[in-house]
Parts: structure tokens; C-alpha cells; sequence
């Protein structure tokens, strides 16, 4: 279990900097879009094994509820991904690429939910 904790620590260290570098590049930010845009399903593949690694970790957690929020979060993530297809989500990645606010939305989003995975346990 030790092993799995450090590697959701090392997951939310791996989300906040991702937040630091969509504050400071917007190109870094459109990269990242445009490298998940060209692997849809891949996408949701990572999505759900960062869930599963989610939920096994969170009993051990301090605030397992944080765990399992931002897992459930991820498996969401996953249903939306196969449940539109990667057509429809090629068009919200457009629409998020034209919208200026989605960059900050995601960062503050990645930042605070980095530092609560990797805070969340002791």
C-alpha cells in the first residue's frame, strides 16, 4: 500500500505542476489539449486507471473523502469520454482552445487539486 500512495503523491505533484505550467505557457496548455485531442481513448484509459489508484489509496488517506471526490472526478471523466466519442470531443477541445477562461479554470483546477491529493495523506 506504501508503494501505491507514493505513486498517487507522485500524481498529484505531476497535477499541480501541470497547473504551473498552464498559469505560465498557454502554449504548454495548447499542446496539452492538442496531444489528448489526437488520443481520445487513450485519455480515458489514464483517466481510469488514476481513478482505480484513487479509490484503492483512499482508505488510507487522512481526508479519504478528498481521495474519492477527486477520483470519482476522474471516472466521471471516463464515462464522458466514451459516452461522447472522440468527434464531439474533438469539438469541445476547440471550443476550450477558443475560450481564454478555460486555460485559468483548468489550472486553478489542477493546482488545488494537486496539492489536495498530495496533502490528503499523512
Amino acid at each position: 500500500m506504501i508503494a501505491m500512495i507514493i505513486v498517487v503523491q507522485f500524481i498529484g505533484l505531476i497535477i499541480f505542476v501541470c497547473g504551473i505550467f498552464f498559469i505560465l505557457s498557454p502554449a504548454a496548455w495548447r499542446r496539452f489539449l492538442l496531444f489528448w485531442k489526437e488520443r481520445w481513448y487513450q485519455s480515458g484509459v489514464v483517466s481510469a486507471l488514476i481513478a482505480i489508484c484513487f479509490f484503492v489509496t483512499a482508505p488510507a488517506a487522512r481526508w479519504p473523502w478528498v481521495i474519492i471526490g477527486i477520483g470519482a472526478l476522474y471516472l466521471l471523466e471516463v464515462i464522458l469520454t466514451f459516452a461522447w466519442g472522440s468527434e464531439r470531443g474533438s469539438k469541445v477541445i476547440e471550443e476550450a482552445l477558443n475560450d481564454s477562461s478555460s486555460r485559468w479554470v483548468s489550472a486553478i483546477a489542477n493546482l488545488a487539486s494537486g496539492v489536495a491529493v498530495i496533502l490528503a495523506f499523512k
